[in-house]
């Protein structure tokens, strides 16, 4: 072990060469791998951009075990998507726990609401008749109760077929709704038991939600998460927007509702006050909430209007009939405490005071605008646009990110096959944003052979966005003209979900005479389900917005095209985009070239990593905006991409393009 290097384990002839039959050596791999190490060495973080095909996880992976074995560290991986999570726990670290010559302890660590409570279970079950309503929720939760005699880990996925959340949300494991070792089911809780492995290993996976959440626990005194020595963020692309929503608030007028009933329903006349001799004062403080609720969402609402989002400026625009409405309600909900006939109806009469309490801290900061720094704003969102959200995010989240992650932490790694605009400005970009403090910086160039498996092609001859739907007509009409070229296949990628849906409809009659599937987001089927059609289903096609652009691997003959309908420059009049912009150009800066421009070359370049996943696959990435020749900043977006020909049109290279 003392003897064990990098090389030994990744070179030619090497640990994993010798047990990995389809293992080809690429020396980008090894180069990673050691920069990885250096980055533990020194304490100096790295930003290593690792392009498809590299083989990155095992080039974080085999240091990352070698430091924590020899050195008793423990080490976080954090990665953004679940399919590259599955892959760590799933294929890569058994393998290397399998081959290596020492031992090492890896685990999973998920969000407490993954887990069944069987405290909370046996409550459920005890008072059924007080919580669900109808024969259909009651038949779940009984099927939850059959699950979690039988599984394995008592998380979510261990599910076939995920429950209900509403019954679920009766029985999952809340951090303010714990016993701790006061619970009659501590030594089989699933949770306590996750977090004893966790405890005990060397290598922890958690997802950037998790970690995040983790860190502002810790900013206020506790913690999730078991301590780390080192810290690794894959697709660290996605830091900054996943650090913003955890720094930010949230409330919706669904979500508070949905808390009211769970104390008293007026309509089922369940809730948690059911049968208790305070019932009647919760159930009237109940209605009264519920009424505030209403007044100060429609309230909100007016203010907005017709604007989605809308951006809110000054505080205190609007009257707040819910606070007092909510001390009201604690009121007439702590009695509930002293009647409860066990320690465990105790704790959560406990936990709900709690979330009110919660609720009116959240309202106070939301519509007070007490965070410096923030950006607050209002939108509808669900169906029909029902649901209003008050929302705030940080502008910049670089000083806190320097504060809980740099400083604490030596040699964080942060990976991606994305990281780099390219050219002169590199990893400038995201240094900036994510506060990295003097980084090592590594682009390393995927070992495809981009030329000879990809054309570009962008047609000279169509409209620009700016002019609405005749551009989404000439888009349909052209993407119509190249599918019958590459027979399906093909992703078609959006920015917006309104044009996704009106591409979709003006191209239903040429998809139905030529009998090819169009799988589109929004539609009914779950993203999982709808690629794994896609990947089945030969020749389909599927429209995606927002989370196609990346974390999807489709490898083969199912994705041998990859359309991008508009070039992905964000809106600017989205309220955290306007805030960092209006941030830039008040230091006097060039907000569109700063801000703007780079994060659409990055998510260019997602989009297109979507289509080469091996070096077999073949195939075409066509940008129908037409943008990308007619404007300077053009060339700036085509020189993120990988090199490969530029083409005007299919017909030149149809046959070839299409196997």
């Amino acid at each position: 072990m003392e003897n064990l290097g990098i090389a030994e384990v990744l070179g030619p002839g090497g640990i994993v060469a010798e047990n990995l039959p389809e293992y080809e050596h690429r020396s980008a791999q090894l180069e990673m791998a050691h920069a990885v190490q250096g980055a533990f060495e020194t304490g100096r973080p790295l930003l290593v951009e690792a392009g498809t095909g590299i083989g990155k996880s095992f080039a974080y992976l085999v240091p990352a075990i070698l430091q924590a074995v020899r050195h008793r560290e423990r080490v976080i991986i954090s990665t953004h998507t679940i399919s590259l999570q599955e892959q760590l726990v799933t294929r890569d670290i058994p393998f290397l726990r399998r081959v290596l010559p020492f031992d090492f302890k890896a685990a999973l660590i998920k969000g407490r609401s993954n887990f069944v409570c069987l405290r909370r279970l046996d409550g459920a079950l005890r008072r059924q008749r007080d919580f669900f309503e109808g024969q259909s929720e009651l038949d779940e939760l009984a099927r939850i109760a059959a699950w979690a005699r039988e599984t394995a880990d008592g998380s979510l996925s261990d599910f076939e077929d995920l429950p209900d959340s509403k019954v679920w949300s009766q029985v999952a494991a809340e951090s303010g709704n714990c016993m701790g070792r006061r619970s009659p089911h501590h030594h089989e809780c699933f949770y306590q038991l996750a977090h004893t492995r966790a405890r005990e290993a060397d290598i922890l996976v958690v997802n950037h939600h998790l970690l995040f959440a983790d860190l502002q626990l810790r900013a206020a005194g506790a913690r999730y998460l078991p301590e780390a020595d080192r810290l690794i963020l894959d697709e660290a692309h996605s830091v900054e927007a996943i650090a913003a929503e955890h720094l930010g608030g949230r409330l919706s007028r669904f979500g508070i509702l949905r808390l009211l009933n769970t104390l008293w329903n007026p309509r089922t006349r369940k809730g948690l006050a059911r049968g208790r001799t305070a019932e009647k004062d919760v159930a009237a403080a109940v209605r009264k909430a519920k009424r505030a609720v209403e007044d100060l969402f429609d309230s909100l609402r007016d203010l907005k209007g017709d604007e989605n989002p809308y951006r809110m400026r000054t505080p205190g625009r609007v009257h707040d009939p819910l606070t007092p409405a909510l001390a009201r309600l604690r009121e007439a909900v702590a009695p509930l405490r002293s009647e409860a006939a066990t320690e465990e109806e105790e704790t959560e009469v406990a936990a709900a005071i709690r979330k009110v309490e919660g609720v009116v801290s959240s309202l106070a900061g939301l519509l007070g605008h007490v965070v410096p720094g923030q950006v607050y704003w209002l939108e509808s969102t669900g169906p029909g646009g029902q649901n209003e959200e008050m929302r705030s995010a940080p502008i910049r989240v670089a000083d806190t990110l320097r504060e809980w992650i740099f400083e604490k932490t030596p040699g964080v790694v942060m990976t991606s096959a994305t990281l780099s605009v390219g050219g002169d400005d590199g990893f400038s970009f995201l240094r900036d944003r994510l506060g990295v403090p003097d980084p090592t910086e590594l682009e390393l160039g995927s070992p495809f052979l981009f030329r000879d498996q990809v054309r570009i092609v962008i047609p000279r001859d169509l409209p620009e966005p700016k002019e609405g739907d005749r551009f989404l007509q000439a888009a349909a009409d052209r993407l119509a003209t190249y599918l019958d070229a590459c027979r399906g296949r093909a992703f078609v990628l959006f920015t917006n979900h309104a044009h996704l849906r009106r591409v979709a409809e003006l191209m239903d009659p040429f998809f139905k005479s030529r009998g090819i599937s169009c799988l589109v987001q929004g539609q009914g089927l779950p993203r999982a389900k709808m690629l794994e059609q896609f990947r089945t289903d030969v020749g389909s096609v599927l429209f995606g917005a927002d989370s196609f652009w990346e974390g999807v691997d489709v490898p083969g003959e199912a994705l041998s095209n990859v359309f991008i309908v508009k070039l992905p420059f964000q809106v600017p009049s989205r309220p955290l985009v306007e805030a960092r912009l209006e941030e830039v150009e008040q230091r006097g800066g060039n907000s569109f070239e700063e801000v703007m421009l780079p994060e659409a070359a990055l998510r260019l370049k997602q989009g297109f990593g979507r289509l080469i996943r091996s070096r077999t696959d073949r195939g075409v990435v066509a940008i129908l905006d037409p943008r990308i020749l007619r404007r300077r900043y053009g060339e700036y977006l085509l020189r993120a991409l990988p090199d490969c020909e530029v083409m005007s049109d299919w017909p030149e290279f149809a046959e070839e393009a299409s196997g």
